[in-house]
C-alpha cells in the first residue's frame, strides 16, 4: 500500500505535467497528493482505496496522452515523404495509450464497485472530447471505441456473478 501511495503521487505528477504542460503545477500536485491525509491514512492500510486512486490517476494520464497523440496525428503537415513515418508513429503510440487506458479502467472496475463512478467519468471525458473535435468524422472514434470494447470485455466474466448477487439482494 505504501508503494502504491508513492506511485500515486508520481502518477499525479505525470498526469498534471501531461494535461497542463506545467512543471510547477505537476510538482505541487505530487506534493499535495503526498501530504493528503486521506492518501496517507489509506496508504498505511492494506485496502483498495490507494490502489484505486493510483489506477484512476494513471488512467487519466493514459487517456490525456492518447488524445494528444491522436490529435497530433490529425494535424495537417506539408506533404513531405519524411513526415509520413512520424504520423504513423503517433497513431501506433496513441493505440498503445488507448489500450493502457482500457487496462487501467478495467483494473478500476474490478477493484471496487464504487470506482465505477470514476471509471464512468474517465470514459465520458474522451467521448465528449471526440464529439467536440471530430464531430461526425467517426473514423477518428475507432481507437476510443476499441478501448471501450476492451473495458466491456474485461468486465464480462463478472456479469454473471453480479447478476446473481443483484437478484439475491433484491429478493
Amino acid at each position: 500500500s505504501v508503494c502504491i501511495g508513492v506511485l500515486t503521487a508520481w502518477a499525479g505528477f505525470l498526469f498534471v505535467k501531461q494535461a497542463f504542460k506545467s512543471q510547477k503545477a505537476s510538482l505541487i500536485t505530487a506534493l499535495l497528493i503526498a501530504i493528503n491525509p486521506f492518501q496517507l491514512q489509506y496508504a498505511l492500510e492494506a485496502r483498495m482505496y490507494t490502489f484505486g486512486a493510483f489506477f484512476a490517476v494513471l488512467a487519466a494520464y493514459f487517456i490525456s496522452k492518447a488524445l494528444e497523440l491522436q490529435r497530433q496525428s490529425q494535424t495537417p503537415i506539408t506533404s513531405t515523404a519524411s513526415l509520413i513515418a512520424p504520423m504513423n508513429n503517433y497513431k501506433s503510440k496513441a493505440l498503445l495509450y488507448y489500450v493502457l487506458f482500457a487496462m487501467a479502467i478495467a483494473v478500476i472496475i474490478l477493484t471496487h464497485y464504487y470506482l465505477l463512478f470514476i471509471a464512468a467519468a474517465l470514459c465520458l471525458y474522451p467521448l465528449c472530447y471526440h464529439i467536440y473535435f471530430y464531430r461526425w468524422n467517426f473514423k477518428n472514434y475507432l481507437l476510443l471505441l476499441l478501448s471501450y470494447f476492451l473495458i466491456i470485455l474485461s468486465f464480462l466474466p463478472w456479469l454473471k456473478t453480479s447478476f446473481w448477487l443483484t437478484c439475491l439482494l433484491l429478493s
